[in-house]
């Protein structure tokens, strides 16, 4: 029968879409499972930023940017109707 035949498109076409859906959330749950995470601890400390007035000139601005520090930190979140906790970074 003609109807038939977009039943059966229909039917092919629901079972890709599971497949693919399902191929999606596994690639999700690798990539939370696998991803690279990097902790950091950056202490600088008393750069000075020179810059000359003019290239024969022995007057300069000077700019004593004292100490910078960056860090952060990760924690976990469980997440409801979710197998894998939620990771949230914190910058310091």
């Amino acid at each position: 029968m003609f109807v038939d035949n977009f039943q059966t498109a229909k039917e092919a076409l629901s079972a890709a879409t599971a497949q693919a859906a399902e191929k999606a959330a596994s690639s999700v749950r690798d990539f939370a499972q696998k991803s690279f995470r990097l902790a950091m601890d950056i202490r600088l400390k008393a750069p000075l930023i020179i810059i000359p007035q003019s290239s024969t000139s022995h007057n300069a601005f000077v700019v004593d940017l004292g100490l910078i520090t960056v860090g952060n930190s990760f924690s976990l979140l469980a997440a409801e109707g979710f197998p894998l906790p939620a990771v949230l970074e914190t910058m310091d």
